[in-house]
């Protein structure tokens, strides 16, 4: 009898913490997961998917058009504002590679909006040689963080390139 009661509670707390998987299609319309699948692999789609979780702990994966984005923004702009957020002069006519991260994305390592010491230090391990590579071409490589996400790190140093995008400046324009 324990047994059975224990397998029935089990069953039933997995049941209210099961999560919600929401599939959006590009023109923001709910599809099954397998309508999702078939217009992802569509190679004349050219669709992307972004996996979050929304406030209310449900999991969306969403279909994008032009989610890896390259374009034409104002300069000037996008310069004032890193040189706002990082408190360092960005010379003219530099070219600037900008990796943003967007709150509440799976995609990244930490899916939790945090990003402990340990959690940056495992990712400047992998892009700190891509970066010094790509300074010696002048070439100013830095990543940006949604508002909303914690970063722990030391933005007063002057080797540091992990930073807050306040107000969420750059964000805005890849909306």
């Amino acid at each position: 009898m324990k047994i059975k009661f224990i397998l029935i509670l089990t069953i039933l707390t997995q049941n209210l913490n099961a999560q919600n998987h929401l599939y959006i299609d590009e023109k923001g319309s709910e599809i099954n997961k397998t309508e999702l699948r078939k217009k992802l692999l569509n190679d004349s789609l050219l669709l992307s998917s972004w996996s979050y979780t929304d406030k209310e702990g449900n999991r969306i994966t969403t279909l994008k058009k032009d989610l890896y984005l390259t374009g034409v923004f104002k300069y000037y702009d996008i310069k004032r504002q890193l040189e706002k957020v990082t408190g360092r002069e960005v010379k003219e006519n530099t070219t600037l590679l900008i990796e943003y991260y967007f709150k509440d994305d799976l995609c990244t390592a930490s899916r939790d909006n945090y990003w402990s010491k340990t959690e940056i230090l495992h990712r400047k391990n992998f892009t700190t040689p891509i970066r010094n590579n790509i300074q010696k071409k002048k070439i100013i490589y830095i990543a940006l963080f949604e508002e909303g996400i914690t970063l722990r790190n030391n933005t007063n140093n002057k080797n540091e390139y992990f930073f807050s995008d306040q107000g969420n400046f750059l964000g805005k324009k890849f909306s």
